[in-house]
């Protein structure tokens, strides 16, 4: 049985808890990609999908599915099948499109259980957290996890009291500006980014942050569907 090892650690009950479950995972990347692959082993029993990307050669460094052999593919679609060759009784849908506001309306309807932001755009960030709220669907935001190497830093919080994220900060002021209130937890580190040359034409990242921050989340998300954790 798939879920023998872990049945023991929340009881049958539990394990069917999660099974009845549909969980939105939004952002595909180093984050999203093991957020999803945690949510598929741990008996989720529904999972939605977006990402509008490709694999990219510069994705190999973090991403879980990215492979030379998935180079070009759609994140979603090499995902799906990943999740589905590790439980074929998850329910995976996919949505190749990018998530914004407008975008949004098809999925404002839909009752899922709870939603994991690993979002890279601040705008589609507080669009889906506005969403969460107006909906009052619980959800997990991750913050920023590029330009740092120690996952040991990473921990979850309130939006509202946290430092050292630029993201964070933007996203409350979004919030805010949007008149929208309610407690966000978040995945976040609690050390400053490195200092990159400026130069950089990209934000850095390792292999270790990322995951990490996705599993964190991942890790959540099933003590709060279970009741681990309370709202």
């Amino acid at each position: 049985m798939i879920f023998t090892r872990f049945e023991p650690l929340i009881g049958a009950q539990n394990l069917n808890r999660l099974n009845q479950c549909h969980v939105l995972v939004v952002g595909c990347g180093g984050v999203g990609s093991f957020a999803i692959e945690a949510l598929a082993r741990s008996g989720i029993g529904a999972l939605t999908i977006i990402d509008d990307d490709r694999i990219e050669i510069t994705n190999i460094n973090r991403q879980l599915m990215a492979l030379h052999s998935t180079l070009n593919q759609r994140k979603v679609d090499v995902l799906k099948h990943r999740i589905l060759d590790i439980n074929p009784a998850c329910k995976v849908t996919t949505h190749a499109i990018r998530f914004t506001a407008e975008t949004s309306d098809i999925f404002a309807q839909e009752p899922f259980d709870f939603i994991v932001d690993a979002i890279d755009q601040v705008k589609d960030k507080i669009d889906l957290i506005a969403m969460a709220l107006k909906s009052q669907t619980p959800i997990i935001s991750v913050m920023g996890q590029g330009n740092r190497l120690d996952p040991s830093q990473l921990t979850i919080k309130e939006l509202q009291k946290t430092t050292y994220d630029r993201l964070a900060r933007a996203v409350r002021l979004g919030l805010r500006k949007r008149h929208l209130t309610g407690k966000i937890p978040v995945v976040i580190s609690e050390t400053n980014a490195l200092d990159i040359p400026r130069d950089t034409p990209f934000v850095c990242s390792s292999a270790f942050v990322p995951s990490s921050a996705g599993l964190l989340a991942a890790s959540y998300v099933v003590q709060r569907l279970i009741e681990v954790i309370k709202a």
